[in-house]
């Protein structure tokens, strides 16, 4: 047994730090993944967030008014975040929407959270009956969480690729060495 922990000792090390990699990446990604945050319209709502990009998105909450409207809300809504301290810059979000559970959400604004805390969101809008329409609600972005979970992945894999250089380096040396013993023991003896 211990010749087989010899021979297989850094692919062993190698494939516990990509399993342990493997494993991290996924809790960072499910425990930063933030779920949907519904923010009253014509009030204020006060969020708990962590560090990240965020999108405020749309989306139809009754199938009487047609589905949800074809252009995006910018000229009937305006919409402020703050930390207590200071307001946070919005960008108008263009990007594609998502579709989750029958629900077809689309972008509004985007901005960016520096320190975990409360934020205070407030949607304000004149137009009658948008509360019946649509609803709105505040999401992490998820790519950047994505790809923070596999940048955490990718750390552990260049930790591994040491172990598996060195066991592929091994494996030469033992199979060079199984062909020099089958050479001497084919050639007949003089």
């Amino acid at each position: 047994m211990s010749a087989f922990l010899r021979q297989f000792s850094f692919l062993i090390l190698a494939g516990c730090l990509l399993f342990t990699g493997l494993l991290t990446g996924a809790y960072a990604f499910f425990s930063n993944f933030h779920d949907r945050e519904y923010v009253a319209l014509n009030a204020k709502t006060v969020v708990q967030l962590k560090p990240g990009e965020y999108e405020i998105y749309y989306e139809s909450i009754g199938a009487s008014n047609g589905g949800t409207p074809a252009a995006p809300l910018f000229d009937r809504v305006i919409a402020m975040v703050d930390d207590g301290r200071s307001s946070l810059d919005l960008a108008k979000d263009t990007s594609d929407a998502y579709i989750e559970k029958r629900m077809k959400g689309r972008p509004q604004y985007r901005f960016s959270v520096e320190k975990k805390g409360a934020y205070g969101i407030t949607l304000i809008s004149n137009t009658p009956d948008l509360r019946e329409q649509v609803r709105f609600a505040v999401m992490s972005d998820a790519i950047q969480v994505l790809m923070s979970a596999l940048k955490l992945g990718g750390v552990f894999f260049a930790a591994a690729v040491p172990f598996l250089f060195a066991d592929l380096v091994m494996h030469i040396r033992l199979e060079r060495r199984k062909s020099i013993k089958t050479r001497l023991s084919v050639q007949p003896w003089t």
